[in-house]
């Protein structure tokens, strides 16, 4: 992740993380990490996997600012409204 973050040319990151009850517990504490090396590059995280798995994770990642999306859709979903409304911020902050 920090690879594609580095980059110049990426300007946000979505993450899609797998988890069910077998690989439920992995530590996560980089993810926000990240956010604070990065913090002009939103990431959002979507979660596939079990509930349980869903509810831990969504709890450890959103109780530290990261945006956690079931389905992961609701992740490119809100990246498109953040694309737009940056976009009106912009051209409202250029008048």
């Amino acid at each position: 992740m920090e690879t594609v973050l580095r980059d110049p040319a990426v300007d946000s990151l979505i993450t899609i993380l797998v988890l069910t009850t077998d690989n439920s517990s992995p530590n996560l504490d980089f993810i926000p990490e990240l956010s604070q090396r990065y913090p002009g590059k939103p990431i959002l995280i979507g979660i596939s996997g079990d509930k349980e798995s869903f509810d831990r994770a969504k709890e450890a990642l959103e109780s530290r600012q990261i945006p956690v999306y079931l389905p992961v859709e609701g992740a490119c979903e809100a990246l498109g409204t953040m694309y737009r409304c940056s976009r009106v911020v912009r051209v409202k902050g250029s008048r």
